[in-house]
């Protein structure tokens, strides 16, 4: 037994300083150290939309839970996207969120995507080109600084304006 015991508590230690890496190494992953990285981020986890929307379905930058969304936008934004999506389901009609969020486009895609840093107005602004008619589009992500690190606060769109503002006219 005591043998057993010996061998026992350097696989619990081990796994104890295993977990907490993990979660060390989570609670990093979204605590940006650059207000552009946010930005950066939300383009890495969501990108596959542009090229395999079929195939992920459900799993699309708006649907995802307020958890997920949180790791991204403010609590304000991600409680109106939600409520956007909940509103849709009651109502079985489109939503306000008829396009994907980061590519500005009912069909997503982009080609030479580039993401400038901050400016003194934290907005990242982020620019690339339509892949079918080479349209240039740019979009001016707002970012704040949080309590769990910087967030977008809203999307200013070149045609429809701001995503904030969109979502906060809901009924």
């Amino acid at each position: 037994m005591d043998r057993i015991l010996k061998l026992i508590k350097p696989i619990y230690i081990l796994v104890f300083f295993l977990l907490i890496s993990l979660n060390a190494f989570a609670g990093d992953y979204h605590n940006y150290k650059k207000p552009e990285d946010v930005v950066a981020s939300i383009y890495r986890d969501f990108a596959f939309e542009a090229i395999m929307q079929d195939y992920w379905r459900n799993a699309s930058l708006i649907d995802q839970p307020k958890k997920i969304l949180l790791l991204y936008f403010t609590n304000e934004l991600a409680s109106l996207i939600i409520k956007d999506r909940q509103n849709q389901i009651k109502t079985r009609e489109l939503g306000r969120l008829d396009f994907n969020l980061i590519f500005d486009s009912q069909d997503p895609g982009a080609m030479d995507l580039q993401i400038s840093p901050v400016d003194k107005s934290n907005i990242v602004k982020v620019q690339f080109r339509y892949p079918g008619n080479g349209e240039q589009i740019c979009l001016a992500y707002k970012v704040v600084s949080t309590s769990q690190g910087w967030r977008i606060k809203d999307i200013i769109y070149k045609n429809s304006g701001s995503l904030l503002k969109l979502l906060s006219n809901q009924n």
